[in-house]
């Protein structure tokens, strides 16, 4: 019996990794392990592997949502009215696009792209104005969903949607209070709720990836943070 170990639907973590460069064609600077793949395999390092996997995802979530704006609210009605987003933050929770009647809580991270990643491209130049979603799913992985607001079916249509990994089982969501007596984060496994229909941005995400008995856990902070909240 072969002593590699099989990852999710009995495929190799190698392989895995392959068919999502080959059948999501992310950007190069999101995916670099793949070209060393052959050299981490032969020393038998799933988990140096695994590592630059997740560092490769980790670079392209940081380099996208430093670009990250909110979409326009006149171009995007779903966005809840009297969310608890301000002026600063380039984040909102939004129904996914496609699912008529949506509750509060299948809302999902949406924010838009001035410029598409290399991923969304036109033949000749990126998409403008790319409207993007987080999802997590916990048996299938973490997706990002796009499509950009100058297609013609934009509105009637859901997005598509792409796989980043296929190894991240947790989403964990930050918010930071900043009373002056008692300053503190809280950590919530769902979102934090303001109102019945109303979703909290949070100030940072926690991503779990996931390989067989291998965990690693990564700090995403998102856009608009207010000043004075401490990182780490």
């Amino acid at each position: 019996m072969s002593r590699r170990r099989r990852a999710k639907g009995g495929f190799s973590l190698p392989e895995i990794l392959v068919a999502i460069v080959i059948g999501a064609g992310l950007v190069v600077a999101a995916m670099t392990f793949a070209f060393s793949m052959g050299e981490l395999w032969g020393n038998g390092s799933e988990a140096r592997l695994f590592d630059q996997h997740v560092r490769g995802v980790t670079r392209f979530l940081e380099n996208v949502l430093q670009q990250a704006r909110p979409p326009p609210v006149e171009a995007e009605s779903s966005i809840q009215a009297g969310s608890a987003q301000t002026a600063e933050q380039s984040i909102v929770w939004q129904a996914p696009r496609g699912r008529p009647g949506a509750g509060v809580r299948d809302q999902l991270l949406t924010f838009e792209l001035p410029e598409s990643p290399g991923v969304f491209a036109w033949p000749e130049r990126p998409l403008p104005f790319v409207v993007c979603a987080l999802r997590v799913d916990p048996r299938e992985g973490l997706f990002l969903q796009w499509k950009s607001r100058l297609e013609i079916d934009f509105a009637d249509t859901a997005p598509r949607e792409m796989r980043l990994s296929p190894f991240v089982t947790g989403l964990t969501y930050y918010y930071y209070d900043d009373d002056e007596n008692n300053p503190s984060w809280e950590e919530r496994s769902d979102p934090k709720q303001t109102t019945p229909q109303v979703l909290e941005v949070p100030r940072r995400i926690r991503l779990t990836f996931t390989y067989e008995d291998v965990t690693r856990e990564v700090n995403l902070m998102l856009p608009g943070v207010a000043n004075g909240v401490p990182v780490y």
